[in-house]
């Protein structure tokens, strides 16, 4: 699960931004890598729109975001590893997760 805050100078949460998340391995000359739940959301009243991201490419990503057009100062790396998944008694593997 990833979390953006949208915060004005004063530290003060915005709602009702369109906020937007993206990875750096989702580059036009690499293709869609990484996958997010929803490529946008509008924040909450505490400024928060909370995103999901799978992969089946193992590797370091960057993300971004912009909030109505206007990027985001902070970025965040995260790391794609192997997950594992047991259903019913068996073991199968279910993709990459975010860690």
């Amino acid at each position: 699960m990833i979390t953006v805050t949208v915060k004005n100078a004063q530290g003060e949460p915005i709602a009702a931004s369109n906020v937007e998340l993206f990875s750096s391995r989702n580059e036009a000359d690499m293709g869609v890598v990484d996958t997010l739940s929803a490529p946008s959301g509008t924040s909450t009243t505490e400024g928060v729109v909370t995103f999901h991201m799978t992969s089946t490419t193992t590797g370091s990503a960057v993300l971004t975001a912009t909030a109505d057009g206007m990027t985001l100062a902070q970025s965040a790396t995260v790391t794609i590893t192997p997950s594992l998944t047991i259903v019913a008694g068996k073991i199968g593997g279910a993709g990459w997760a975010t860690t």
